[in-house]
């Protein structure tokens, strides 16, 4: 099982920071790790897309797959 979310970090600077030093992409917007159950990626300089799991079978594999099946292109255009 796996939680999606959507986080709006305009006002929220150090939520964007964490994405600078991002060395993976999905979809061409950087992806960072939260720790051993989440990654993220920042979509637009705004958008924080979250993937975040509880099952260890759900592994880093499964939540970028997943997180590659949002509409981040079109996220990015709001």
């Amino acid at each position: 099982m796996a939680k999606i979310s959507i986080s709006d970090t305009a006002t929220n600077l150090a939520a964007r920071s964490k994405f600078a030093e991002a060395e993976e992409t999905v979809d061409g917007f950087p992806l960072v790790a939260q720790g051993a159950n989440a990654h993220a990626v920042l979509v637009g300089d705004r958008y924080q897309v979250k993937v975040m799991s509880r099952d260890p079978s759900f592994g880093p594999d499964e939540r970028k797959a997943w997180l590659a099946k949002v509409n981040l292109q079109g996220l990015a255009s709001l």
